[in-house]
This record gives structure tokens, sequence and C-alpha cells, in this order.
């Protein structure tokens, strides 16, 4: 303020204290000194009453970033109690930028993680507490984060480490060879940074160029007015890889497994395949077999596969990748779990239960420490393989881990997150709920409606699930647009048709035969079995629910012999894929019983379900529908046996927990439809 009362602004990095502290330098300012500053921006030079300088507002904006950053003062703990705050501003180092974003979650968890490494070091510079430690100036800061922002290395990075090397080595001898490891170590990194920043700026302007002239294509220069989708952009894109990029294999190399990558996000899984194995080719020719890079582009053609249906030519290549993280990163590593992981999905989908669930957990335990991780679908799987031997309430717990991880990570409309909630609703249906089933799964098809589209795989999935649902009510009006939407989708997920058109023309059969339209529900359900035939699923999970299908059908047309010979086809591949007490043979045992009894077969049948009830009685809880379904089958046995007073025990046993609408409180029906035959997501 001037003499006249008028204001003056004062340019930043100029501005001096009025009163500057009295005392020496290396003392704090006394308590009741008049401070012309604010204390929370203040650098350890103000406090203590040295000159200040540019590197004093270096320090200021090092404040306002990392407030800015993680929505905290990296000195603030104290201040109700000046003379600490100053102490502390002076002595204490901050903590880390990004672990004080992830505690606080001021940002995604997604971002704070960025922060770790190159931006922690930048900040921590303009935190130094000497100015001469510090960036000389505001311009000096521009130039580092510009290196920052495109990706070359940051002086600040290379300090850090190096401050941290020499804290560990305090005695004098080690100090004397420290400090010339680190001139020579200096000389070289600065001569590799260089020839570094070199190469990545070349290549980063090569690669810049290529996107360019892609996206110009959507520009209504380029596109003449028509409006221009993604797909169109990465087709274009693909097409121009080996012609423009042919000169230089490691760009050739990134765009291709980027483009890969997209197609993979679109759900155009077998666009994706030869971008991912010419990827693999460009990799093994670049850095050799045994290289990390080799195994995570090893890694991404074997999910390809996967997501195909693919799993005898997936599992292979997911068996390289464990045994490559193994020998790249150790077996404490998170790359060797996820390796492990993606094997574990894989066999799953391959029905080796055992062997998926053993690589699962150890994942998992590898994994479950790192609570900041992405949700990688370790959880999920595991849950998935639980649930198929009946360990559904550890099942469920590993479900909404998942979603909670999901949506405090990424958010409710991350894909993890709803392939977490999807997977719940798959639980939801196992334990009987399908009203909570069916309020999950239509917030994710929602959702995924809005941001895959209606044409997405993942789209199916959810779609897959209603119409399911719907069939079980009996509502095959209302499902059969969910169904007929699934198997157009699933259709177009590879060149062949895969496992997950089978899965959907497992459901149009049912459609058809709750229409009475036996002879569509019967051609649905061959071209169904011929599918997975066609892909080494003659005796999977998968056909053996078909099989029941079928065995239903044929009790609907009353042909109980051929109904009797399908359940027996039927329960022989479930009791070798999961032994003799695995919930999925429960339904293979209550539809032979059935046949049986409609057969007059009345004694056998007896004997089925009472094996039947056995398994489910050690599965579900008293009032689960499944379970009652066998109990009011073991009736109907027991009646046509003549044992009413059999029957009556067994009517008056469930009575109690018995709702409404289950099968022993209504009028009863001879139809059984089996389980769904896909009802997760991959």
């Amino acid at each position: 303020m001037l003499e006249d009362g008028s204001p003056k602004l004062l340019d930043f990095g100029i501005a001096k204290l009025i009163h500057p502290f009295q005392g020496s330098d290396a003392e704090l300012a006394p308590e009741g000194s008049e401070r012309l500053l604010t204390p929370d921006y203040a650098s350890p030079e103000q406090l203590q009453g040295k000159p200040v300088s540019t590197a004093t507002d270096v320090y200021a904006l090092g404040v306002l970033l990392f407030e800015l950053l993680t929505g905290e003062l990296p000195f603030a703990g104290s201040r109700d109690k000046p003379d600490e705050q100053a102490r502390a501003i002076c002595e204490d180092q901050p903590e880390l930028p990004g672990s004080v974003c992830l505690r606080s979650r001021h940002l995604p968890a997604s971002d704070a993680r960025k922060m770790r490494g190159d931006l922690d070091a930048i900040i921590l510079k303009m935190l130094a507490k000497e100015p001469g430690q510090r960036y000389a100036s505001a311009s000096q800061l521009l130039a580092e984060l510009d290196r920052y922002f495109a990706g070359f290395a940051v002086e600040a990075t290379v300090v850090y480490h190096m401050k941290k090397f020499v804290r560990r080595h305090r005695t004098g001898a080690v100090l004397t060879a420290v400090s010339a490891l680190l001139i020579v170590a200096f000389v070289l990194a600065m001569a590799w940074l260089a020839q570094r920043a070199t190469r990545g700026e070349a290549l980063a302007r090569r690669e810049q160029e290529f996107l360019s002239s892609i996206f110009k294509a959507a520009t209504p220069e380029g596109s003449k007015g028509e409006s221009v989708t993604a797909r169109q952009l990465l087709d274009q894109a693909a097409g121009r890889l080996d012609t423009e990029l042919a000169s230089d294999p490691r760009l050739q190399a990134e765009m291709t497994k980027s483009i890969g990558e997209s197609y993979i996000s679109l759900g155009l899984y077998s666009k994706a395949q030869p971008l991912l194995e010419r990827a693999l080719q460009l990799a093994a020719q670049g850095q050799g077999e045994s290289s990390a890079l080799y195994s995570d582009d090893l890694s991404d053609l074997a999910t390809d596969y996967r997501l195909q249906g693919q799993f005898a030519a997936a599992e292979p290549l997911f068996r390289r990748v464990v045994a490559l993280n193994q020998k790249l990163h150790g077996q404490a590593s998170l790359a060797f779990a996820q390796s492990m992981s993606g094997l574990g999905e894989c066999l799953y989908y391959e029905d080796k239960d055992t062997e998926a669930e053993q690589f699962l957990r150890r994942a998992l335990a590898i994994e479950r420490p790192h609570r900041d991780l992405k949700e990688d679908g370790t959880r999920n799987y595991l849950a998935l393989t639980l649930e198929r031997k009946g360990a559904y309430p550890e099942a469920a717990a590993l479900l909404r881990e998942a979603s909670d991880i999901s949506a405090w990570l990424e958010g409710k409309q991350s894909q993890d997150y709803l392939i977490s909630m999807h997977d719940l609703a798959g639980a939801q249906i196992d334990m009987g709920d399908l009203e909570g089933a069916v309020s999950s799964e239509k917030e994710v098809l929602d959702t995924r409606q809005k941001i895959w589209g209606r044409d997405h795989p993942d789209t199916a999935f959810s779609l897959n699930n209603l119409g399911w649902i719907m069939l079980e009510e009996g509502r095959w009006q209302q499902a059969e647009p969910f169904v007929r939407e699934t198997l157009q989708i699933t259709r177009k997920l590879s060149a062949a048709p895969g496992p997950r058109y089978a899965t959907a023309l497992g459901n149009l059969g049912r459609v058809f035969e709750q229409k009475g339209d036996f002879a569509a529900a019967a051609d649905s359900f061959e071209q169904a079995m011929q599918v997975l035939d066609a892909n080494g699923m003659k005796d999977s999970s998968s056909s053996a629910k078909i099989l029941l299908y079928q065995s239903a059908l044929e009790l609907d047309r009353a042909y109980a012999s051929e109904a009797i010979r399908l359940a027996n086809r039927a329960l022989s591949v479930q009791t070798s894929l999961g032994g003799d007490s695995n919930p999925q043979r429960a339904s293979g045992l209550l539809a032979l019983g059935l046949a049986n009894l409609l057969a007059g077969n009345h004694a056998a049948a007896e004997d089925l379900f009472r094996r039947a009830l056995d398994i489910r009685q050690h599965t579900f809880p008293p009032t689960h529908p499944e379970l009652l379904t066998v109990k009011a089958r073991l009736v109907e046995a027991l009646h046509d046996e003549k044992k009413p007073q059999a029957a009556l025990d067994q009517v008056e046993s469930a009575r109690s927990v018995c709702p409404k609408s289950s099968p022993l409180n209504n009028s009863g029906s001879r139809f059984y439809a089996p389980k769904p035959v896909e009802k997760r997501t991959l």
C-alpha cells in the first residue's frame, strides 16, 4: 500500500518481507514476531528470516500443487500451534503426494497411482528445505513439467533416488566410494537419458503423426460430411500398419498392439486376433521370446482366444505366460499373480475346476494385500468356481468384495464394477433370489447399454440372465426379445459359432418349448449341441445342461424312454466333471428321477429324488426353491408308490418353511427346467 492509500501490486517472484525475522539464520522466528506471510504456504527460509528468491516462489507453487492434487497441505497437521507448524515446515519431510491422494481419495485411485514416481519427485523437489535444491526458476520448473507430460525422464526422479541411496550409507568410507560412483552413474545416466529422449522424441513424433492422420478422417474435411465410427477409424489404421510403419518395427509393434486392444474393448474379438498375433511376432523379433514385452503380448492373445471361446487354444498360451512371469518377475510379483488369474479363468471355462481354484487362490493371496490394485477378475472367477461346488457364502463374499473395490477405485460405471455386479446377480440366482437378481441385472444392463452400446458382448450377458429368469417364471413372451438379442450379439463374436452362441441357442429352444413349438425347440437344442461339439465341448458342463433341456422336451412330448436316455447322459457328464456330490449333479438326478416317474418307475424315481435331496440339503438353505422342488417331486413319487404317510411326512416337514409360490403349495407341474447354460461374464 502506498502512502496515498492506493494499492501496489508487486511482481510475483520479487516480493520481500517488510520486517524479516531477527536473529540467527538457523533459528526459527520467535513467537510474536510480525509475520507478513501466510504460514501454510511459507517456505523454510521465510520462516527463518533468510533471504528470499525465485526459489521461494517455486516452494509456494509446490505447496499449491500438492494441495490441488491431494486436497491437503503438506504441513497442515499443527496449524493451531504456529511453532510446531513452523518447525515441521523447516525440518520434516512431507509424505509422498501419491500416497496422500490414495489415502484421502481426493482423486480416483487410478489417477492417484499415476502420481507415483516422477510427479512425486517433482513436487518433493519443489518443496526441498534448501532453496538451492529446488528448481531455480519457474521456467526451469515448466521445462521439467513439459518433460513429464511428454513422457520423458525427469531430472527430479534421478536426484530423488540418488538422495535415498546416499541416506542409506552414512559412513565416511562408503560415502567416498558412493560419491565417485554417483558421479560416474550420473554422467552415464545423463548420456543414456539424452539418447533415450532423442529416440523417444522421434518415436513420439512419428506416433503423433500417424494418430493425427487417423483422427483427421473423423473431421468434416476428412469424412466429407459423413459420420465416422470408432470401428471405422480402427479399420483404417489397421490397414495402414504394414505400409506406413514397416520401416519402424518398434512403432509398428506398439500401434498394432494398441489397435488390437481397442478392438477387444469394442467386443470385436475376431478382428483383434490377427493384430495381436502380429504384435506377438514383432515382439519376438524385437526383444525375444523371453522378454516382458513378449509375455504381455502373449497374455493379450490368450485373452482374445478365451473371449472367443477358443479355450483349448488359450490354455497353453496362458501356461507359457505363467512360466515367463515367474522367471521374469518372481513368484511374489503381481505380474505372476495376474498371469495365474488368467489361466484360472480359462480353466474354469474348460470345467477344470479343481486346478482353476488352485491357481485363483494363489493369485488372490498375492493380490489381496494391494488394496489399491485394480480388480482384474480373480475374485470373480474364484467365486464362480466355488459356486459350482456349492460354496455360495464364500462366493458371495468375494463378489461383494470385488464390487466394493471396483466402485472405490474406478467408479460404478466401470467395466470391472459392472462385471462384479453381474456375477453377483448370478449368485442371487443360485441362492433362489430371482427378484434381487432382476434388480441387480437391470441396473447393469442399463449402464452397459449406455456406455458400451446394445451390440457389445458384455451387454449380451445381462440380456441372457434376464431372459433366463423370465423363462424360469414361465414368461416366454417377455423372455423372447432378450433371448433373440443375445443370439444376434453372440453370433458376431468369432468367425465360427462359439460356446456363448450355443448358450443362446439353448435358451431360444426353451422359448420354443414354452410356446408349444416342440419341433423348433428340438432343432435349437440340436444346433447348440453341434456348436459345442465343434468347439471340443461335447462332454462339458454346457453340453450337460443342453442334454437336460432335451430331456425335459422329450417329457413334454411324452417320450419318457428318450428322456431317460438323455438325462442319463447328462448325469454321466456331470459326475465325471464334479464328482458325486456337486450341485450340478443334483439337477441330473432330478431330471432322471422325473423321467422315471413319468415312465412309471416309481421306486427308481424315489431313489433318485432322495439322492438329489441329499446333495441339495448340504448345499442350500431350507427355503431355497431348488431344495423345495426336489421335495415336491419326492412327494409325488411317494404318492404314486402308495406311501401316503411317508408323503405326508415330507409335506409336513417342509410346509413350515415353504413360501406360497413353492412347488409344495401349488397344484404342481411336471415340467422341470434345469439351471441356465450361462449366467456369467468373461
